[in-house]
């Protein structure tokens, strides 16, 4: 557990305006991206919040998988940048619609 967390953390986000949030997570599957502390996962809310546009960053032993907290549906992410099978990354692309690298 590194991650920066709190109300001072998300009072923090309030003042800046990323064009980028590149996101980590620990799970995504079809119903979007789930993160295994809550208090991540509203640092990463808020930061999505403020920021132009949000990447996730995630290798394929994430995929399929799911969280005990909700983070984000696949329509808040812009691209998606995985090492996931080609046929996987398809098939999210065509249901989801969601950009991929």
């Amino acid at each position: 557990f590194y991650s920066l967390v709190g109300g001072w953390t998300e009072e923090a986000l309030a003042t800046f305006r990323p064009d980028l949030f590149f996101m980590g997570a620990d799970a995504f599957d079809w119903e979007g991206i789930t993160n295994s502390t809550l208090e991540e996962a509203l640092v990463k809310r808020r930061a999505m919040e403020v920021s132009g546009a949000t990447i996730l960053l995630a290798d394929r032993s994430k995929w399929g998988r799911r969280a005990p907290v909700f983070v984000a549906s696949w329509k808040a992410i812009r691209l998606l940048i995985s090492d996931l099978e080609p046929e996987a990354l398809k098939d999210l692309a065509e249901v989801r619609r969601v950009a991929l690298e």
